[in-house]
């Protein structure tokens, strides 16, 4: 890890160099040449590949009244004026993407990368066409980053967050916040396990007295004396003490059982819900297996530490210093043979922790990997069996498998042969502690013994009650490294930007239906564009048809209506009121949606039409399944209404289960619909029950549908036809085919597809 971030470091200078003499260039240039004028700096970046294809160190500067290059393979400067630029654009190429432009007329390039610079170069692309349009305006980097500007390593999707250089301490300090709750039960747990160490100190006392009073006395006269009785009464308050000892660990261990299980809970709800208020964007760019194992796994791990490790930690630390106390006041000498391994103990734990906190990092991403291939083969099974794929699924889980178990492997290998070694400096001690008692022993002195036989049992007791604690202590790196790797995925989610922005007294009242898009753009990306200038009034009651090709941002502008998104700039108005003002819950219960891909939840028929309306009654679940056309083949089922229907509704034809969740969107009863393709899967017949349905669902509601069969939309009250993100035409059916334009071409294209069909039939 050091030398990869030492190397990074330099690659780090290296880039930063290369601008700083950019800069000096510029400056030496335009005080030699009094016809150039740079004006002040606007946006610099990197790029790394030479015009002869050698990796270098390059830099491009944009100022007000020119864009400069310079790179440490050719060490010259070139300069081009934004005045003859035009048609500046990234482009792909194999393997790397570059900048290219036309100048004075001539095909250039200007800089050229690998794929580091993915988000680089087309963000460079879109703030210079900003800035071309108004000098005035402040641009900056926007692009998405991907490698940890630190280390080199990979930031986790969609954020900036490097596992890698996030603050240790600081994530630990975090972790003992999350506890600050359960702190009196954390301290009474500490002090109960204080307090059973404090009785174990005085068990080889009690030891002590029995070997020496009673069973070995120096003298044949105070054996004679000892009875039964004796003995049996140091033995009890021997096993008096053991039971209060476990009595307290047993009650220490019932309050840490009750702050775990509270700890768990809250922490899943902490990650769940900061999961449901991330926005979509965020939420696809990571998979559900690793989703499921933030909040299972890795709250799991978090959970143990806060209950199980910090009171433990407590425990031993005070027990290691009590014993230390006992034994120093005993015979310091032997106390400093015990400690003299300790440096090179801890040291070769710290040299451990350093590394095996990497593979955690390294396991932790093999298990994430693993969850996900299971969820995607498990979700997906039936589609595996349909092809075949058995083996070759078998194959893929059995890799992702072998590589978290090889990752595992390691860390188990190292840990195996480092902790012993380790054990043994610890235990060094303890040879030269049986040297030096057993020399006491059988030196006589007076008649008596330098040390009794009592004495010695006393000590060699503290000395094991002192070795578990400080081999707990020194495996506490193995803890804290798998620890903080799970509390750095928890934190990295918790501290996710909330994009879908809910205001401070947000409106909440029922909508009638009139929307207005003033000026829209959006783009996932604030470098791409996907929809540019979207204008659309519409009232109460009217069904929009949203007519284009895959791709051109028909299904981002339904998003950008239910607010999974907010746009980049322009507005979107529900009754008057900005879209942003609305309190998105409210908003949402009066919005619905029939998709193509129609998710149904693994249950009854029953629980997911109720899913729209928890407190629905059994009448008016009926009735809304009458007219989704639903009710009638639900009865037909062996268990009606009670019938599971599987993971997804896999036990449910395509028809069935897009019928039930028309029945769901009636149930919501939405001010505003959604439909999106909700019949481009169907068969004919099928088609005509599921139209009908909606034909029903629609009356007195704004809808806005997007279908692939224009068929569908003929009944629309306004038609738009959206091309490269923006509404190239608008207007009802006849007006558009009157027109002879992209809506006309469509149609014309199915009919004679339509033909062709009959036809060959």
């Amino acid at each position: 890890m050091k030398e990869k971030a030492l190397s990074q470091n330099v690659i780090n200078s290296a880039k930063e160099s290369v601008l700083h003499t950019l800069a000096n260039e510029i400056d030496k240039t335009a005080k030699e040449k009094n016809d150039i004028n740079p004006g002040k700096i606007i946006y610099k970046f990197n790029y790394n590949i030479s015009k002869s294809n050698n990796i270098t160190f390059g830099g491009v500067i944009l100022t007000e009244n020119y864009i400069f290059s310079y790179d440490e393979e050719s060490k010259s400067l070139k300069q081009y004026d934004l005045n003859k630029i035009d048609n500046l654009k990234c482009v792909m190429q194999v393997g790397c993407l570059s900048v290219d432009f036309k100048y004075d007329g001539e095909l250039t390039e200007l800089c050229r990368g690998n794929l580091e610079y993915q988000h680089v170069f087309p963000d460079f692309t879109a703030q210079f066409d900003l800035f071309l349009i108004d000098r005035a305006k402040e641009i900056s980097d926007k692009s998405e980053k991907n490698i940890c500007p630190k280390c080199g390593g990979f930031f986790e999707p969609g954020t900036e967050f490097c596992a890698n250089c996030a603050s240790k301490s600081g994530i630990i300090w975090r972790i003992l916040k999350l506890a600050a709750e359960y702190k009196m039960q954390l301290i009474i747990s500490a002090g109960l396990a204080v307090a059973a160490s404090i009785t174990a100190i005085f068990i080889p006392i009690l030891q002590k007295n029995l070997i020496d009073n009673y069973i070995a006395p120096s003298d044949t006269q105070t054996l004679l004396s000892v009875t039964f009785i004796d003995i049996l009464l140091v033995i009890i308050g021997i096993v008096v003490l053991n039971l209060i000892r476990e009595f307290l660990t047993v009650v220490k261990n019932l309050i840490v059982a009750k702050i775990g299980t509270n700890l768990s809970y809250n922490l899943r709800s902490i990650i769940f819900k900061k999961i449901q208020d991330m926005s979509i964007s965020k939420i696809l760019k990571r998979t559900a297996g690793e989703l499921i194992n933030r909040v299972q796994g890795d709250t799991e791990n978090l959970n143990e530490f806060l209950s199980f490790v910090v009171p433990d930690l407590v425990h031993q630390f005070i027990l290691t210093i009590i014993i230390s106390i006992v034994m120093l006041r005993y015979n310091w000498v032997l106390t400093l043979i015990i400690f003299l391994p300790l440096p090179v103990y801890f040291l070769i734990n710290a040299f451990a922790w350093g590394f095996m906190e990497s593979l955690f990092i390294k396991a932790w991403k093999t298990r994430s990997a693993a969850s996900s291939v299971l969820y995607d083969i498990f979700s997906g099974i039936k589609v595996v069996k349909s092809y075949g794929t058995e083996k070759q699924e078998i194959e893929r889980c059995g890799k992702a498998l072998k590589a978290q178990v090889d990752i595992e492997m390691k860390s188990e290998i190292f840990f195996s042969i480092l902790y012993p070694i380790a054990k043994f400096f610890l235990h060094v001690g303890s040879y030269f502690i049986i040297l030096y008692v057993g020399n006491k022993i059988v030196t006589v002195v007076g008649g008596k013994p330098l040390m009794t036989r009592g004495e010695m049992v006393q000590f060699m007791s503290y000395l094991s009650l002192i070795y578990g604690p400080l081999e707990w202590i020194g495996n506490i790196g193995r803890w804290l490294s798998y620890t903080l790797t799970s509390a750095s995925k928890l934190f990295e989610i918790i501290d996710q930007k909330i994009e879908i922005k809910v205001q401070e007294n947000p409106v909440q009242k029922d909508i009638n239906g009139y929307i207005d898009i003033k000026d829209v753009n959006f783009g996932y990306k604030d470098y791409e564009m996907v929809l540019k200038d979207i204008n659309l009034s519409v009232k109460p009651g009217e069904m929009i048809g949203i007519v284009g090709k895959s791709g051109v941002g028909k299904s981002t502008l339904i998003n950008l209506l239910m607010r999974l998104y907010d746009v980049n700039s322009g507005e979107i108005i529900i009754d008057g009121i900005n879209i942003k003002d609305y309190d998105p819950n409210i908003l949402r219960t009066q919005t619905g949606a029939v998709l193509q891909e129609t998710f149904l939840f693994s249950g009854t028929i029953y629980d997911n039409i109720a899913y729209a309306k928890s407190e629905a009654t059994r009448d008016e679940i009926i009735r809304a399944s009458k007219l989704a056309n639903a009710h009638q083949f639900i009865m037909k089922l062996p268990d009606g209404y009670n019938t599971k229907v599987g993971e997804h509704g896999h036990t449910l034809s395509g028809g069935e289960r897009q019928r039930i969740a028309i029945a769901r969107a009636v149930l919501h009863n939405p001010k505003i619909l959604i439909l999106d393709e909700a019949t481009s899967a169907l068969d004919t017949e099928t088609e005509a029950l599921v139209q009908d349905a909606l034909q029903k669902l629609i009356q007195n509601r704004t809808t806005f549908a997007i279908a692939h069969r224009l068929s569908t939309l003929r009944n629309a009250t306004k038609l738009i036809i959206i091309d490269k993100g923006t509404i190239a035409e608008m207007g009802t059916h006849e007006e558009l085919m009157s027109k002879k334009g992209i809506y006309y071409s469509l149609v014309m294209a199915q009919r004679q597809m339509s033909k062709m069909a009959i036809i060959k039939n």
